[in-house]
């Protein structure tokens, strides 16, 4: 009987470590997959370092777009919106690619649904 306890212990440890292995491989831009291939429009290059693209929540004025940043309506530079038909969407919802100090990379407006 101890000697199937033992198995099933080290069965599991060895499943831990492998685990942590993969998690340790993973790559961080993984979960940005989707926005990798969008180009600055303003002025080329990708919208994307990896950790500053994310779903926002967003409005148009009537003049233009606004996403919410921390707490904030902060309005979307004309030439930083994204054309649909260049980039896809992954989701339909709204994105926006900004860095912490909140400049404004690119902005996906989200599909309309009525």
């Amino acid at each position: 009987m101890r000697e199937l306890h033992g198995m099933r212990a080290l069965g599991f440890m060895l499943a831990a470590c492998i685990c942590l292995v993969i998690l340790g491989y993973a790559k961080k831009g993984w979960a940005h997959d989707p926005y990798t291939g969008w180009q600055r429009p303003d002025t080329g290059g990708s919208c994307c370092n990896n950790d500053d693209c994310r779903q926002a929540s967003a409005r148009y004025n009537g003049n233009a777009w606004e996403v919410l940043l921390e707490g904030e309506w902060v309005e979307v530079p004309i030439g930083r919106v994204l054309d649909p038909s260049m980039a896809k969407n992954p989701d339909g919802m709204h994105h926006v690619c900004v860095s912490r100090a909140r400049h404004i990379y690119c902005f996906m407006p989200g599909e309309a649904k009525f």
